[in-house]
């Protein structure tokens, strides 16, 4: 079995730390990654492809966090470079219950 560091382009733990940086706009103590939303980092010819998901569905900073990964890529010559929306499994399915807020 190999491991994800024999593997992985050398970039991409460079990418995560990079990606490591960009704060949750609502709590700010708090960034992309360790809420999750990054949920992977691949590279895809000569670019990059960065699946993300927001913390929930209709997120406002939706929009404003994928601008920030791609100021951040692109500012440190991660060029070109895609992010995917991803949502997780069942992640929808509580709009359509009235006892979940």
């Amino acid at each position: 079995m190999q491991r994800l560091a024999t593997i992985a382009p050398p970039q991409v733990h460079e990418i995560w730390a990079l990606l490591s940086q960009i704060p949750d706009p609502e709590i700010p103590v708090l960034t992309i990654t360790d809420l999750g939303m990054v949920r992977n980092v691949t590279q895809m010819g000569e670019g990059w492809v960065i699946g993300f998901t927001p913390t929930y569905s209709g997120c406002p900073a939706t929009e404003h966090l994928i601008g920030a990964i791609r100021e951040a890529m692109t500012t440190h010559g991660f060029t070109p470079v895609q992010v995917v929306l991803q949502t997780r499994p069942g992640m929808d399915h509580r709009l359509d219950d009235p006892r979940c807020p």
